[in-house]
């Protein structure tokens, strides 16, 4: 029984921290679930320009001067990382990426937890447990900060080191025995985030009001807090500029033009404070404010007005000092979310303080409105975090389009779109061809600036069209008989991938257009190769081209054989796959692809006698033997492909 009570002993003390565990489990799922998305493609443009940037710090690659004077700090991580992942083999950009953006997953949930020890914070005793919990799982449900939360970008430990600030700064002023500990490492950790981002400049207000706060109780103490601080940050600011070499670029630039208006901007302000409330509505939000500021007023246990001080700093800097460079919709949302946690804190600590607001005689329904105010904010970002995994989880069509290219075709040049520009670069779309193959491309959004000859001149092989783009071409004359004059070879337009619809085509066509079928599947309907001079002893090359009009039955082999004309027992012969040799006819799943075979050379016997002779193509069952009908009639298991005379 002593064990028993002992476990109750701790489950009553640690129960917080219990559940809290649980939100960050709660939180991990979808994170871990979509980290990975789109890999082996890098689809977010930054990811690999830190790469990059990390290999020109350390001196791999020719300098560009790309990342000059911009924040360092998500440079010295990815460098960091570099260095530690390469004695693995983990050398590639698709291959360190998942480890960074796994840093960036730990760093979002530790997030979770300094979210809602802040809020446990804002009130004495126990009464901030239940903000804390319902603060933390705001955090942990919102679809926009889980989608922030998995990229391998400075947000991520900016966010981070901003709520260290603000929960650092709380403990400082609960805390008065800790207060100059606390408030430098507030200071502290607002410093390191502004090294990951120059805009976290908000980061440094909780610990600086931490020490003024501390002036009320301690004067002399808090005055060498603001000493220490002001050094602190005079110092990072003077190595930024003069030693490090600071650069605004990008909204840098925005700033510089008009950052100021943008700031005066009211429209601009009350779109970045609303997405900086985010996932709650404006209602929701009125609510929260107007009820537990009168509940706040009311209650006999209030929270602490200071900590609630020092996250309303943030709520309302954050966005007011984003709106110099950036009007937040979209994947900006992340621009805003160093004042979203402090919002979320704030939201925690007004459910609560309602609660606590209660006459005594509804005592008994404290506890579910915190619970209940949980279940609903669950029940509302579920579907967007639902939708959001789904979303994530979907093919990318540009790893698609890669995987297929390097099993299917032959290497060669491509004329593509900027959407797709990044598909054969793998210092920046992270996929490589097998066997060090190189794919040269011409980033051309309307491929009809020139002819198809044109492009064959220039010795490109390969065309990527824009789905749209190629319908409309498809209903219009010229549009039609543009791509006539090319091979049509796959349309990767499935609305379960991810990433631009697009079609593929050959620049050029087949030698020889057929149109002959074998069993009740598959279609020759073409061919390259064909000889004028022969004699014994010579070789013939030929290459197939074939459609499926659904996936064949089994894996069929070729056979070409060189006959006589009246006798069909093979003088020569050559057998194969019919497609790429990674591509067995059991892969042949897309009615609209064109497949395309590796090259079959058969030589003709030194001691051939003169006569006509005749090259039959057919397919088998490897396994049995068994010929596909040709055309249908089980009378023909090979086609006459082309009848040879030799002199």
């Amino acid at each position: 029984m002593s064990g028993i009570a002992s476990l109750r002993t701790f489950i009553a003390r640690q129960g917080f921290w219990l559940l809290l565990i649980g939100v960050v489990i709660v939180g991990a799922l979808p994170r871990l679930e979509i980290y990975d998305f789109s890999l082996p493609y890098v689809d977010y443009p930054d990811e690999p320009a830190y790469y990059n940037g990390a290999h020109e710090m350390r001196g791999l690659v020719e300098p560009t001067d790309y990342f000059e004077g911009v924040p360092p700090g998500y440079l010295w991580l990815s460098v960091a990382g570099q260095v530690a992942l390469e004695p693995l083999g983990l050398t590639d950009l698709s291959q360190v990426l998942p480890i960074m953006r796994l840093l960036s997953v730990v760093t979002n949930l530790l997030v979770i937890v300094l979210i809602a020890d802040t809020a446990r914070l804002a009130f004495p005793g126990k009464a901030g447990q239940a903000a804390g919990l319902l603060a933390g799982l705001a955090w942990a449900l919102a679809p926009h900060v889980i989608a922030a939360g998995v990229l391998a970008l400075p947000d991520p430990p900016l966010i981070l080191g901003t709520a260290v600030a603000l929960w650092a700064a709380a403990r400082a002023i609960v805390m008065p025995e800790h207060a100059r500990r606390y408030a430098l490492i507030s200071t502290v950790a607002g410093l390191i985030a502004v090294i990951f981002k120059y805009p976290a400049v908000p980061a440094l207000i909780p610990g600086a009001l931490a020490a003024l706060i501390d002036l009320r109780r301690d004067r002399s103490r808090a005055l060498v807090t603001l000493a220490i601080q002001i050094v602190l940050i005079a110092a990072v600011a003077a190595w930024l500029i003069f030693g490090y070499g600071i650069a605004f670029q990008r909204e840098g630039a925005t700033v510089r033009d008009s950052g100021l208006a943008n700031m005066l901007d009211p429209a601009r302000i009350w779109n970045n404070l609303l997405q900086t409330f985010r996932p709650l509505d404006l209602a929701v939000v009125v609510v929260l404010l107007v009820f537990g500021g009168a509940a706040w007023r009311r209650s006999a246990t209030r929270a602490r007005p200071w900590v609630l001080l020092a996250c309303l700093s943030l709520v309302i800097s954050v966005p007011w000092l984003t709106a110099a460079y950036s009007d937040v919709t979209g994947e900006k949302l992340r621009y805003v979310l160093p004042g979203a946690l402090a919002f979320y804190v704030l939201a925690g600590v007004a459910v609560e303080q309602i609660a606590l607001a209660l006459p005594s005689r509804w005592a008994s329904l404290h506890p579910l409105i915190p619970v209940g105010a949980a279940l609903l904010l669950a029940i509302t970002t579920w579907g967007g975090v639902a939708a959001l995994v789904a979303d994530y989880e979907r093919p990318d069509s540009r790893v698609l389009l890669h995987t297929w290219f390097d099993q299917s075709l032959e290497p060669g040049d491509i004329v593509l779109t900027r959407e797709t520009e990044k598909v054969f670069n793998p210092d920046w779309g992270g996929m490589r061809l097998r066997a060090g193959h190189w794919v040269n491309w011409w980033i051309e959004d309307n491929l009809r600036v020139h002819t198809v000859d044109e492009w064959r001149a220039d010795g490109y092989a390969y065309a990527l069209i824009p789905f749209g783009a190629w319908q409309e071409w498809m209903a219009t004359g010229d549009g039609s008989a543009y791509l006539s004059e090319m091979l049509y070879l796959r349309g990767f337009n499935d609305d379960g991938s991810r990433g631009p619809s697009f079609v593929i085509y050959r620049l050029t066509r087949p030698e020889h257009d057929l149109d002959v079928k074998f069993g009740d599947r598959i279609r020759l309907i073409g061919y390259d190769g064909g000889a004028d001079d022969l004699a014994p002893g010579a070789s013939l090359t030929y290459r197939f081209y074939w459609r499926a009009e659904a996936i064949p039955d089994a894996n069929y082999s070729l056979f070409l054989h060189l006959t006589a004309e009246d006798d069909a027992t093979p003088i020569a012969q050559t057998d194969g796959a019919p497609g790429a040799p990674d591509r067995p006819t059991l892969t042949w799943d897309a009615a609209d692809e064109t497949l395309i075979s590796q090259p079959f050379t058969l030589t003709l016997p030194e001691t051939l006698p003169p006569g006509r002779y005749v090259l039959r193509l057919g397919l088998y069952d490897y396994t049995s033997g068994a010929r596909l009908a040709v055309d249908g009639d089980p009378a023909h298991d090979s086609y006459p492909l082309a009848t040879l005379d030799l002199d």
